[in-house]
């Protein structure tokens, strides 16, 4: 009386860009939450100084490039110039990725899986770069997050805008840019305390305390109203009344996120122990939320048999580097079995489904199976692999039904010639035995030279070349 089942865990690595428009804590608390996810790999692209004004008269000794880094490169193209930002990339390991900037194109923006922005206004981005955001949420199935500060939300220049359109809140009718300074108390709602990736302790009344124990808040950003749809995940609560503190929803095949609190970094200021960090478990259950159900460029749907002995059904989906699907893909499968076994498989495409390619596997072992999916594009591509599996369990096949297979029955019955007896008519059945015609087949095996005709035929034609001899003289 057991039973081995699967859990799908999923697999990183998953790739979050954190754009910031100046340097500050919450990007330091956020940073060392993530390191201690190994799963989980955070990019930064920071803003250490804005763009300035460039001015047609200067002198011929002064140099054009800002003073942050002038010195350290002799490239004039790689030098941010006076009217250009300098920013700083934190965490990259390619000297390619976001060299250039925030992306502009899909194929390096869709390498990540989620995004953050953190006080930085709506100038900084190219109207193609908001576009480019809202397909990243709508079309690629991202996940987008974007923090309360000077530059976001209240009063923000981000209304009309696509990435607008994005946000979980309505920022129209806000007539202040900041908050007043009134300290506010962060309160997880009802719906918000149902949610696990909310939750640090293991029942209400410790989460109750814990909350409890958050200090105020000072840097916070009004907003006009929520979304229809959107969740008010927690509030922020002050002498008179409160407003909407963490707020999400869903966008296209994406989710959005909107934390309306700028210092959230306060809350790791004052930790009750050194052995305790619930900031920088938040942040990680918060970063798994906008991550986890990003698509893949490879990704694998294993469906249980239809039948108790029949097979399990894999389907593959494979996408370009924009998260297009993609035709004329190799995919092979290694299957490891029960005992330790190696199974090589590739997967056939789908007549019907562009980008799909299917694949049947008959396990007749009890056990858990791991799969392990390759995929080859069609321009030799190898992409990244995934790992999936499942269990099975044939030898209960005759045990999953207590009722008896009526259907198989009298399958069986035609093939043979035979008839399914109901229990009301069994003496009727066998009132008839003794005038049914009952054939028996038996098998049975002897040698051909055993048979008495076949001696006699020997002998028969023996005698009969003798005699054509001595008719015709022959020796």
């Amino acid at each position: 009386n057991s039973c081995r089942l699967m859990d799908d865990r999923g697999g990183g690595p998953y790739r979050i860009l954190y754009v910031a428009g100046r340097p500050n804590w919450e990007f330091k608390f956020i940073r060392r939450a993530l390191e201690e996810d190994i799963e989980v790999e955070l990019k930064g692209l920071v803003r250490i100084a804005k763009k300035e004004p460039k001015f047609s008269f200067r002198d011929r000794g002064v140099d054009s490039a800002n003073p942050l880094i002038a010195g350290f490169s002799d490239d004039v193209e790689t030098v941010e110039q006076y009217d250009e930002p300098v920013l700083l990339r934190l965490g990259v390991d390619d000297s390619e990725e976001l060299k250039a900037g925030f992306p502009s194109g899909e194929e390096s923006l869709y390498h990540y899986h989620a995004i953050i922005l953190d006080d930085i206004e709506a100038d900084f981005f190219t109207q193609q770069q908001m576009l480019l955001m809202r397909q990243f949420v709508a079309d690629r199935g991202g996940g987008l997050m974007m923090l309360g500060g000077q530059e976001g939300f209240a009063g923000s220049d981000y209304r009309d805008t696509p990435l607008g359109d994005v946000l979980p809140v309505y920022l129209r009718g806000i007539l202040s840019r900041q908050s007043d300074k009134q300290a506010v108390r962060y309160r997880l709602t009802r719906e918000g305390g149902l949610e696990p990736w909310l939750r640090l302790r293991a029942n209400q009344q410790d989460e109750q305390k814990r909350v409890g124990e958050m200090p105020d808040f000072l840097t916070w950003n009004p907003v006009a109203d929520v979304k229809p749809g959107a969740s008010v995940l927690a509030e922020l609560q002050t002498s008179d009344k409160s407003q909407p503190g963490l707020v999400a929803h869903r966008f296209g095949k994406g989710r959005a996120m909107a934390l309306l609190v700028g210092d959230f970094w306060r809350w790791g200021m004052r930790r009750a122990s050194e052995d305790s960090n619930d900031l920088a478990q938040s942040w990680r259950q918060m970063a798994r939320w906008l991550t986890n159900d990003v698509p893949r460029r490879v990704e694998v749907d294993v469906r249980p048999p239809a039948g108790a002995l029949g097979p399990h059904q894999l389907t593959i989906q494979v996408r370009d580097a924009a998260y297009k699907l993609i035709d004329n893909a190799f995919i092979e499968l290694i299957v490891v079995e029960p005992d330790g076994k190696e199974v090589a498989a590739t997967a056939a495409a789908d007549s019907q489904r562009l980008g799909h390619y299917v694949a049947e596997y008959w396990s007749q072992l009890d056990g858990g199976y791991r799969c392990t999916v390759e995929a080859t594009g069609p321009d030799g591509e190898v992409l990244d692999a995934v790992k999936t599996g499942w269990t099975a369990q044939p030898s209960a096949a005759e045990f999953a039904r207590v009722e008896p297979d009526s259907q198989m029955l009298q399958r069986l019955a035609d093939q043979s010639g035979g008839e399914v007896v109901a229990i009301e008519d069994l003496e009727r059945f066998v009132s008839t035995l003794a005038t049914r015609d009952v054939p028996i087949t038996q098998s049975r095996v002897e040698p051909l030279w055993h048979r008495p005709w076949l001696v006699l035929l020997a002998m028969g034609c023996l005698c009969l070349e003798w005699g054509l001899r001595r008719w015709k003289g022959l020796p």
